[in-house]
This record gives C-alpha cells, structure tokens and sequence, in this order.
C-alpha cells in the first residue's frame, strides 16, 4: 500500500504523461494512435536487401503507416514524384488486407506488417525502426520471416528466406495501448494502485 508521502510523489509523475494523453482525443475520449516507419538508429537505415545473388543491392523502402484519424503516414514515392522505390512495406489493421491503414487500433493491440508490393527483385532481408505515439512491446514473425533483432524493438532487423514475391504477411507487431478507465476491469484498476 503506498503512503500519503509515496501516494503525492507518485501521483505527480503521472501529472505529465496525463497532460500529454490528452493533447489527441478520439470522440469516444480515447486516445489517437499512429504507428510509422522510420530508420534505424546507428545503422540509419529503412532499406531492404534485394535477393540478387549475384550483386545483392539495398534499396530505401517505401512505406505506409497506421492512423486512427486520418490519412496515415507515409514515405512513398512509389515511382510517383520521387525516386522509384523497389519496395513498400505496410503496418495495417488486418492479417488479410496490407492497405487497411486507417481506423481504430483493434481490441488485442495487434497489427500487421506486410511486405506490400516489390518492383522486381523480393528482398532477402529488411531494417527498420517502428516509430509509433504507444510502444511496441512484441514482434511475431510469420510465414518463415526471421527476427535477426531478437526483441529489441523498436528496431526490426528481418530475414526473409525463400525469397517470396509480394503481398505477403511478415508479421504481427503488438502494441501497449492506454485503454480507457471503463475498458478496465475494477481489480485491474486497483492494482494500479498497489505496489
């Protein structure tokens, strides 16, 4: 049980991160989440290694993110104004859909990474670093993918074997999202409160 003199200290560590859980509502009074590409740090790369075994290139990825409230972010010259970009990765909402990027993040906190599309060569491996307004707490390889960062998220460091050809599912990233107080059951709640 926290003392008066812990319950103050501890309440006014909170004060900040309630203050900024605030600045991005939904109507229902839940909070907004986007979910983005971005390059790793040290290596400073968003790139994929394409599967030419003979003279292996990386290439800068194209990318397209998730957001609850609008147009989700993204990094994708896609051969448009920008240099073509031999691969687009995606976060989406669904494990059957690469491009649904726009809704609520749904109730078990997961969603999907897809190799989207590729110009010519598949890729044989990837990096990137998942930027995002909640964290990324899990990372879950599919269809023989290989996590070479182990679980040191946010950065994604993957091998891809066989070198398959797009749309494919890579994996399931989970995320910690903040639910509102009435989602929670009242023991949850309590024991926010016990140490």
């Amino acid at each position: 049980m926290l003392t008066p003199s812990r319950r103050r200290a501890s309440e006014r560590s909170h004060v900040p991160v309630i203050a900024a859980a605030l600045v991005v509502l939904l109507p229902g009074g839940t909070l907004a989440h986007d979910v983005c590409f971005e390059p790793t740090q040290g290596a400073d790369l968003n790139a994929s290694l394409d599967c030419d075994g003979i003279s292996a290139k990386m290439h800068d990825n194209a990318w397209i993110g998730i957001s609850e409230t609008g147009t989700p972010c993204q990094e994708d010259p896609w051969c448009g104004d920008g240099p073509c970009r031999a691969y687009r990765w995606t976060f989406s909402l669904r494990d059957d859909d690469p491009l649904a990027n726009t809704g609520p993040i749904p109730p078990d906190h997961k969603i999907y990474l897809w190799l989207e599309s590729n110009r010519d060569l598949p890729p044989q491996a990837t990096q990137f670093r998942v930027q995002s307004s909640v964290r990324a707490i899990a990372f879950q390889p599919l269809n023989g993918v290989q996590s070479l960062a182990g679980e040191d998220l946010p950065d994604l460091v993957l091998e891809i074997p066989f070198c398959p050809r797009a749309p494919m599912l890579a994996g399931i990233l989970t995320l910690d999202v903040i639910q509102p107080v009435e989602a929670e059951t009242w023991g949850r709640v309590k024991s926010y409160y016990h140490e």
